[in-house]
């Protein structure tokens, strides 16, 4: 389950208020940070990157929950892998 801080990080990058969608959000951010890590993004890197979370999460929030991610998206994350 996704750390408070990051979570709230998440949630202040997409306007999102209240705890309603904590859980779904917390999945989200799972999914997001899984790929970023098997992609080979460092542990302490993907905690100081809670924009490019927030960016992967907000592709799979706006596609229905699919893990659809924008071009964007995994453009910034390869960026991050090449800096690990």
């Amino acid at each position: 389950m996704a750390d408070s801080a990051m979570l709230a990080s998440v949630k202040a990058a997409l306007g999102v208020s209240g705890n309603n969608f904590d859980t779904t959000l917390s999945g989200y951010i799972d999914t997001v940070t899984a790929y970023m890590s098997r992609a080979g993004v460092s542990a302490a890197l993907i905690a100081d990157s809670a924009f490019i979370v927030s960016r992967g999460v907000n592709d799979i929030w706006n596609n229905d929950g699919a893990a659809k991610f924008s071009p964007l998206f995994v453009d910034m994350v390869s960026q991050l892998v090449l800096s690990s």
